[in-house]
């Protein structure tokens, strides 16, 4: 079976999300839909896919599946009129832009028995996969604490629409920490408490990426800065930076120390990369084993869709989708709390929890 898939937001992520969806045989986009006539017009001739309104897609009865691909400031109210329209949906991440919200969002899909799944996706790549090999197998003991960073001059040299960046929603914190959280909770569980503290590098941005924007001051309205630290329940202290204000740095994206040695992870923001475990002061890289979707190898290995493709598969296997509202949900109140305990300069205590994802075995993905 495959299910029918309708795209709304048409914006600068669409084209991996659309052309990795031809890969797989267990969806097949149907149409696209943005308030952007033109954008969506673009988008459908070059994917030969139909282009509708939003309202003409959601009332397709051959569309069982919304992938909602909008601004972050539009995602809980778009994923709201999609599961009201009876389609199961996967999101973008984040969920939506307050605990509040997204956790609306999840008791409205569980009271209607619908699917609400979440980017990011990128902890089911092969890479993310070994490391949680490793951890569950006791091979670097048990993990104690570690260093996550996500440090960048920030998204407007080469975004040419970057001002929603910058707005309530936005920041590194809304945009980036989600792809490690979900990579920290994937390997360590949930977050128990978290501190923090914050700061913004400037007050304004000029756009030099190419487009309408380019040699604009934009405002900025949120902080660019975060240096904080996770309490996992597992007992693991993780610190964690991220930031739009750094030229260039030496960090790991992600470093574990456990009792029996240490692991360096491959960057959260892709599926592949290279993974290393270190013991007697050398590291040693792990060969990594897994399916690659469809093109070379490259330095940068986007499979974005393969979230959604477990979600229909758990449709129809009855469970629940490894990219779960609940990880999902979990994560946006470890965003909010980070964002609370910079601003109240005291720890705070996470009220959700999440079970981490089954093991991913790709073999079971079925290609056109």
């Amino acid at each position: 079976m495959s299910f029918g898939v309708g795209v709304i937001g048409c914006g600068n992520i669409a084209p991996n999300y659309l052309g990795n969806a031809k890969l797989f045989a267990d969806i097949e986009v149907k149409a696209v839909a943005d308030l952007n006539e033109a954008l969506a017009t673009s988008r459908s001739v070059e994917f030969g896919i139909d282009k509708n309104s939003v309202d003409q897609l959601l009332a397709r009865d051959d569309i069982e599946v919304i992938l909602n691909l909008t601004p972050p400031v539009a995602h809980a109210s778009v994923t709201r009129v999609a599961l009201a329209a009876g389609k199961h949906v996967y999101s973008e991440k984040p969920l939506a832009t307050n605990f509040q919200e997204g956790l609306a969002l999840k008791n409205e899909a569980e009271r209607l028995g619908l699917s609400l799944a979440v980017a990011p996706d990128t902890f089911l790549g092969a890479s993310h996969q070994l490391a949680r090999r490793i951890i569950d197998n006791g091979d670097v003991g048990r993990i104690v604490g570690g260093a996550a960073f996500f440090l960048s001059p920030g998204m407007e040299s080469w975004h040419p629409n970057p001002g929603f960046f910058f707005k309530a929603g936005g920041g590194p914190l809304f945009d980036m920490a989600p792809y490690y959280l979900t990579g920290l909770v994937n390997l360590l569980g949930p977050i128990e408490r978290v501190v923090s503290m914050s700061s913004a590098g400037r007050t304004t941005r000029l756009v030099t990426a190419e487009g309408p924007m380019s040699g604009k001051e934009i405002p900025v309205e949120v902080p660019t800065t975060f240096w904080s630290v996770l309490a996992f329940r597992s007992g693991a202290q993780v610190s964690l930076g991220v930031s739009w204000d750094v030229q260039m740095h030496t960090l790991p994206h992600i470093e574990l120390y456990g009792s029996e040695g240490s692991l360096r992870l491959a960057d959260p923001d892709q599926f592949g990369g290279t993974v290393h475990v270190g013991k007697h002061s050398s590291w040693q890289e792990i060969a990594t084993e897994g399916r690659r979707f469809g093109g070379p190898e490259g330095t940068w290995t986007d499979h974005r869709i393969l979230g959604l493709v477990d979600m229909v598969i758990a449709i129809a296997e009855k469970r629940e989708p490894r990219a779960s509202v609940d990880r999902a949900l979990h994560v946006l109140e470890a965003i909010e709390s980070l964002t609370a305990a910079a601003v109240g300069g005291k720890a705070v205590v996470l009220s959700t929890s999440c079970e981490r994802s089954a093991p991913f075995d790709s073999s079971l993905i079925r290609l056109r």
